[in-house]
This record gives structure tokens, sequence and C-alpha cells, in this order.
């Protein structure tokens, strides 16, 4: 029997473009009620209602669809349309964050298409473009092996000249390059020539995501009222094709950048359309999301009885439905609400559920969150008592930020850690430190390509440097620690990495999906050693660019003060100084 195509597909596949799923769906149902249909037509036909579901947002019906579909395409034997299967399986699991799942059923689909013999056919190039393109979204690969795959992927399909895969493609490697290296423009230079690729597709869907990936590149780069723009048209189109699940995300997100600006009423007004839709959709974790967010656009309004009413919101869908990750976020919520208070009871209570959220270590990006929100508790005490044992527990939970930020290889967070740590080291007055840790910020940013936080800690650094003098005279005098304070403004950059959190990015430990070997890590900017390292003899081990850049700074080991080339003269900058002692440890690999 013919494999050829049955003309009932070409209109699918227009009506799927244009957003028409209902007349789409018609059509294959009443395509599957016909007498004598092949099995090599009922699984299209079953492959394009999971294209289908996906544009829709239902996500978790698409990938069962799949898992059905893949079964059926075994009685055609060994086929590509079993790749395509477990691919929109894969796909679709990715979108309710089974990564677990996905990965297994991505390396099933690699292997089975290996198993073709390899040839140039449009067909194999397409499935191949697809798995690059999964493999792409796991975040337990590193950055530049991620990057390669996508890449990949935009190669074949460029081949291919799909226009709508090509925009995905695009629209992914523009993702990866702003959000984990900051380089804003490279990223929009892609988004944009995917958006015409998009354009030129027809595809409501693949058009309205570029659009939303335009809205949030341009709000990580601060500029707000651009992404807003993008956002209120991509929120236009997933309103036409009526995909709920995006809607609600666009408009918490649109929201979002409205309080970045200080438009606190608009934001309400978009959070408030989010609610009503997780509501109709019964999305409960979801919905406690959003009232979260509604509490700090509150609470930045000073309408805290506004703000106790969305936290007992949350305390009412925590009652019902007894989640773990919902009575996180009403207890983080309440922080919130807690650490504006001036009664330091409050602030007491404050610290107390903090440090619970911290020691439980339920979700690593929130135990993060509770972290900093800590660190922020703790230097307004610090502001208010000037006493130094403060500074001895703020060093312990920034030692644990260092550590999540390391282990899950999120270099914004670990560059900016240490800029903290640099901050506090010149509160304590330890000058030397503090520069040493200025160095390893930027050594981190200039190694992952963080272009626009590398320029801001060469900023602050530069400032420093300025100010050696300035700072000189504060230890002489004995300033207080207010007025150290407020030189190392230190109070402004914890407020930017709580607003800007939406930077942490967290890895998928690597026990759970066994893919790297062993790791040998530079001590200064923690990357991975590839090629030439140095090994002191107290097995502190720096990569090749941290070492050249130590021996003409200080010329010293920072575990053992050994001399790095014993030809040239040692000048550490920490002879001298007073102050609690913060030395890095050394990480054994």
């Amino acid at each position: 029997m013919s494999n050829s195509e049955p003309k009932e597909f070409s209109f699918v596949k227009r009506f799927i473009d244009e957003g028409n799923f209902d007349k789409a769906f018609q059509i294959l149902s009443d395509f599957e009620k016909k007498q004598g249909i092949t099995v090599y037509n009922i699984v299209s036909c079953h492959l394009l209602k999971c294209d289908l579901l996906i544009q829709q947002g239902c996500y978790k019906n698409a990938a069962n669809l799949a898992k059905q579909t893949y079964k059926k395409s075994l009685e055609l034997g060994k086929n590509l349309l079993s790749i395509d299967a477990l691919n929109y399986n894969a796909q679709a699991l990715l979108w309710i964050n089974n990564y677990e799942k996905a990965f297994n059923i991505t390396t099933q689909s690699e292997n089975l298409l290996k198993s073709f013999t390899p040839n140039l056919s449009a067909e194999y190039k397409q499935r191949e473009a697809h798995i690059f393109f999964i493999k792409s979204s796991f975040d337990f690969f590193d950055l530049d092996q991620r990057l390669n795959f996508i890449d990949q992927s935009l190669v074949l399909r460029e081949e291919l000249g799909i226009k709508r895969e090509i925009a995905e493609s695009m629209r992914i490697i523009a993702q990866l390059h702003a959000a984990y290296k900051g380089e804003f423009d490279y990223a929009l230079d892609y988004l944009k020539r995917g958006l015409s690729f998009a354009e030129e597709s027809e595809n409501k869907y693949c058009i309205a995501m570029v659009l939303r990936t335009l809205m949030l590149t341009y709000g990580m780069r601060g500029d707000f009222d651009q992404a807003i723009i993008y956002g209120l048209q991509g929120l236009a189109i997933f309103e036409e094709i009526n995909n709920k699940p995006r809607i609600s995300l666009m408009l918490n997100t649109i929201g979002s950048n409205y309080r970045m600006k200080g438009e606190l009423d608009r934001a309400l007004e978009y959070l408030q359309r989010s609610i009503a839709i997780c509501k109709e959709l019964g999305l409960p974790s979801d919905l406690a999301l959003v009232y979260g967010t509604l509490i700090e656009i509150t609470v930045d309004m000073d309408d805290l009885e506004l703000a106790q009413q969305y936290l007992e919101s949350i305390k009412q869908i925590r009652d019902q439905e007894e989640n773990e990750w919902i009575n996180l976020i009403y207890r983080l919520s309440m922080v919130d609400i807690l650490k504006t208070s001036p009664r330091a009871k409050n602030r007491v209570k404050a610290e107390k559920l903090l440090k619970e959220i911290i020691e439980e270590n339920f979700q690593t990006y929130f135990t993060i969150l509770a972290i900093l929100s800590l660190s922020d508790l703790l230097l307004v005490e610090l502001r208010i008592t000037n006493d130094t044992k403060v500074l001895v527990e703020l060093k312990t939970y920034i030692t644990r930020l260092l550590e999540y930020a390391e282990n899950s290889n999120s270099y914004w967070l670990l560059a900016e850690t240490y800029l903290l740590q640099a901050k506090i080291s010149l509160i304590n007055l330890n000058i030397g430190e503090a520069r040493r840790h200025f160095i390893q910020a930027q050594q981190i940013t200039e190694r992952n390509g963080l272009s626009g936080l590398y320029k801001k800690i060469e900023t602050e650094h530069d400032k420093l440097v300025s100010q050696l003098t300035l700072w000189e005279q504060l230890k002489e005098l004995n300033a207080t620690i207010t007025e150290r304070m407020e030189l190392a403004n230190i109070g402004e950059q914890m407020n930017l990495m709580l607003r800007n959190r939406r930077m942490i990015t967290i890895q998928t430990s690597e026990d759970k999906i066994p893919i790297h070997e062993e790791r040998i890590i530079c001590l200064v900017c923690k990357g991975d050693i590839v090629g030439f390292s140095y090994v002191c003899e107290c097995d502190a081990i720096y990569c090749e660019n941290c070492a050249k850049t130590l021996t003409n700074l200080e010329n010293v080991c920072w575990v053992c003060n050994a001399p790095i080339d014993k030809s040239r003269p040692i000048k550490p900058y920490t002879k001298g100084e007073k102050g609690i002692d913060m030395k890095i440890s050394v990480k054994k690999n």
C-alpha cells in the first residue's frame, strides 16, 4: 500500500501554521475514522496531532500521544517515523521539566537513527537536526556542548531550507548566548534573523515564540520598554491561537517588566490576568508563584495590606494542595513582607524562616534565593549594629553561595558572589583580599563571555584602585562599618542581585545523569582546565590564563603564598592587612 501523504494532511499543516487548531484537529479526527488507511498514515496522523498539541501548550497530552504513537510505529519495522515519535515525546517532556526521562528518550532516538545507514537524504537530515535541537536543551551539558548541538541543528536545517525549524534553532542560539554569556547584541541579531524566517514560515506559534525570546532578551539587557513591545506582540499571537499556558507566562513576564520599570499599577494589571488563566486551567503551583510576584510588587508599593491578602491566598492554596513547592513560595513571600518591618522581632522571624528554607535545601534555585535574601537582612543588621560578628555569619552564607554557583555552573552567580565577597572584604578593610576577589570575578566573566558583567566588575575594580588612598585613610581612622558600607556601595549590589535573579542558572547534577568525566578546575576562574595548567606544591591548580594573570599581579599562590614564577619577585596584596580571615579554600577534585 502507498505511503504517499493524504491530501488532508496538507490542509492540516496549513491550519496548524495559521493557529487554527480546531479545524486541524477535526480533519485529523475525521481522517482516523476512514476505512482502509495504512499504519503509516495512522502514525503520520498522530505525529501531526503531537505537533498540534505542543503548539497548543497541551504538553502532557502530547507526551502521552507520542508514546502511544511510537508503539504503533513499531508495526512498520525500522522506520524514521519512530524517531519522530520519540522526538516529540522528548520535546513535550522537556516542557513539563521531566529532564531525565526526556534525556533517556532522546538517547533512544539517537541510537535508533544510528542504526540507519547514514545518508544525505532530507528525511535523515531532518531527524538528525531535530535530535541536535533537543539535546541543546539539556542543561547538564556544558555551554560549549549545547551551542555545538544547536549550531549543528541550524546547519542541517539551513541546508534543508525549512524556515520554521531554522527560526527555532536561531531562537535557541540566541537564548543560550543571552542567558549564559550576556551577549545580548549577538543574541538579538540571531533573533531578528530568526523572526524573519518565522514570519516567512507563516507558523504563528513559531513567530510568537521568537517574540517571547526577544522580550526575555531585552528584559535581561535592561531595556524593559523594548521587552514590553515584543512581549505584547507575542501575547497577541498566543491569544489568537489560544495557547493559554503561553498566554499566562507572557502576562507574568510582561508584568515583571513593568515592575522593573517602576510602573507597578500596569504590572498588577497583567499579573491579575495571569492569575485568572491559572485559575481557569487549574494550575495551583503557577498560581502561587504569580501571587508571590504580586507580593513583591505590593511590597514595592508599600501596600502591605494588599500584600497580606495575596499571602493569605497562597496559604489557602497551600492548605488545599499540601504541596512542598507551594509551601516554599508561601514562606518566601512571608519573608518579603516581614523584611519591610522596622521592628526587629519581624526581621528575626524572617531570618528564622530563611534559615529553615536554606537547611531544607528543597530546590537549589530557591535555596540560593533564600541565601541572597538572608544576606540582605544581615547587611541591614550590620548597618544598624556595626557588629563585626555579623560579617562572620555573612561569610558562612557567601561560602555556600559560592559552592552552589560552582556546582551548578552558574557563572553569573559565581562572578556576582565574588564581587559581593570583594565588597565585604572592603568593609572588613582587607584591601588586598578584596582585589583578589575582584580578579576572580573578572577572570570568571572573561572566560565565560559574560561581557556585560565583566565591564561592570572592571569598573568596580578600577574604582577601588582609584580609591585606595581613601580606603587606607578609613583604616587609619577606624571608620564605622556604616561608612565603609556606603563607600563600598554594597546595598545596591545586593538589591540588583535579588532583582536580577532570573540570571541564576541551575544545572542538573551529574550524579543523576552521568555524562562527564572527573573535572579538574582552576582555583581562580572555576573553569575546566584544558591543556596547560600550573600545579603548585600545595596542589592548588591554575589554568594557563589565570596563572599568567597572577604572575603579573602578585606572583604568589593564593593558598600557600609560594611564588608561581620563581625567577620573578613576589608582591602579595595581603601584606600587613588586618581583618576577619576569609581565605579561599582549595576544592579537591
